[in-house]
């Protein structure tokens, strides 16, 4: 009976060896044990290098960024100048009465907030100026096209606490809901421009309300420039109903006594924008890097939310895998822990890999592993990989890591002998991906923007690292 047990308890010990599931980061699903007999495990090295510094185009349709990182202490500094162009709703525009019985109250630029990245305790205050020349609203600039300024600052000083932008702001007007709102108050000089200055006419100086073209001769624009003090980035919609100009005056109706209104001016189809964002690095981010072709090996791996750079990956011997079913590849990658604080203030982006070919130089999407919905767009990205599952590191840190599965173009590699590439790793923001290595096609990733932009950024470990979190591919598979 003693031996019939104990040969149970063995049977059972081996049974549990044989079929456990080793440690792995490996994403979920229907994978077979790693047994060590029937499928087993292999890990390839990567070489990882940080490369060139991408820049991006912002649009007024999409989310913009306003503010100022001071102390980025990874990174750097950014700076975030949102240029827009708000006009009447109609025109030609009028008043209820003649201008000159028209009062003006105050005058305020209202900016839809969204959100904030960076440290919301700090405040933050802005420098609103008159753009000097008009921008195209045809185009979608590049976030380093600066624009000049002209006049006095237009509008007066005062000091914002970010903490308070989703409450209701005390110094609303009547008739106006101002939970997340930015409400900067202009001078009353612009306010009474654009009642008494700015009139119908069909000709002259002034007559920037005869039609959408000649008001935006008259006026350009806003540029609204971050004070550099604070050390948060603002996310904003300038598409959004509540991103205005607020024009509170008063008149006397026929009736003879006073009427209090408000006016609005909007950004719509025919009004130019441009998010303006500039990057200075820190040494470690900047020349410590490698963000140039001398060394391939980086050990450490620098990202930012678009504008930012990118970061090559080979996989070296990966074209020299016998043939096997590929149960699952994956690419893992983790985050390189900063200081605490500034690491949850500065918190990590969503990320994209895509395959590049040197030929061509064009990254497209990587074989076999995407899947396309109706308007080109990716339909699998969240199966794909690149979204943050946050872990502990052996620190007690909480970091971001990422896993791409490259199961079925690992696949294609070791069964169909098809073209091993180099590996393109970025944190788009609304970007644009050939759909293969000869196509003449470029699609959206997203629908959507995948990252704010400006926002969002992750040091990682390369492959060249000794590090048990080091960038690498592990594959789970079985012998034919």
């Amino acid at each position: 009976m003693k031996k019939t047990l104990l040969f149970a308890l063995i049977g059972v010990f081996f049974i549990t060896a044989c079929t456990r599931i080793s440690t792995t980061e490996i994403g979920t699903g229907l994978i077979p044990a790693v047994d060590g007999v029937n499928t087993f495990d292999t890990t390839f090295d990567v070489v990882a290098d940080n490369i060139a510094v991408d820049s991006i185009r912002t649009s007024k349709y999409q989310e913009n960024a306003l503010g100022y990182i001071s102390n980025d202490p990874i990174f750097g500094k950014t700076q975030a100048i949102l240029n827009l162009e708000i006009k009447p709703t109609y025109f030609p525009h009028s008043f209820e009465v003649r201008e000159d019985s028209v009062t003006l109250d105050s005058a305020v630029l209202v900016l839809k907030y969204v959100n904030v990245w960076g440290d919301s305790t700090i405040p933050m205050s802005f420098n609103v100026f008159e753009l000097a020349s008009k921008m195209r609203t045809d185009s979608v600039y590049p976030n380093y096209a600066s624009f000049a300024t002209q006049g006095s600052q237009l509008n007066s000083p005062r000091t914002f606490d970010i903490r308070q932008f989703n409450h209701t702001d005390t110094l609303a007007a009547f008739k106006e809901p101002s939970t997340n709102q930015i409400r900067i108050p202009l001078t009353s000089a612009f306010g009474n421009k654009l009642i008494h200055t700015f009139d119908t006419t069909s000709s002259g100086a002034n007559n920037a309300y005869y039609s959408d073209s000649v008001f935006s001769e008259r006026f350009h624009g806003f540029s609204i420039i971050p004070n550099t003090s604070s050390n948060a980035l603002l996310r904003v919609s300038i598409q959004d109903s509540n991103t205005k100009v607020a024009l509170y005056y008063h008149y006397k109706n026929r009736a003879g006594s006073n009427d209090t209104t408000v006016r609005y001016f909007r950004t719509g189809f025919t009004s130019g924008s441009a998010n303006n964002i500039t990057r200075t690095r820190t040494a470690e981010a900047g020349a410590n890097t490698g963000l140039n072709f001398n060394n391939p090996k980086d050990s450490l791996l620098y990202l930012q939310s678009g504008p930012g750079n990118r970061i090559s990956i080979k996989v070296p011997g990966l074209g020299n895998l016998s043939n096997r079913v590929v149960h699952r590849a994956e690419l893992y990658m983790e985050q390189a822990a900063g200081n605490t604080v500034s690491d949850g203030w500065f918190t990590q982006p969503n990320l994209f890999l895509t395959t590049y070919s040197q030929d061509s130089a064009r990254r497209f999407h990587v074989p076999n592993d995407i899947s396309y919905a109706t308007d080109g767009t990716v339909a699998n990205i969240s199966s794909f990989g690149g979204y943050i599952i946050y872990k502990t590191d052996g620190l007690g840190n909480r970091v971001a890591t990422y896993a791409f599965n490259l199961s079925r173009y690992v696949q294609g590699i070791v069964t169909r002998k098809e073209k091993v590439y180099d590996l393109n790793l970025f944190a788009p923001v609304y970007d644009y991906v050939y759909t293969s290595e000869t196509s003449s096609i470029l699609y959206p990733i997203y629908s959507d923007q995948l990252n704010p932009p400006g926002m969002g950024r992750v040091r990682l470990y390369g492959g060249s690292i000794k590090h048990p979190s080091k960038m690498r591919l592990r594959i789970i598979y079985s012998k034919l």
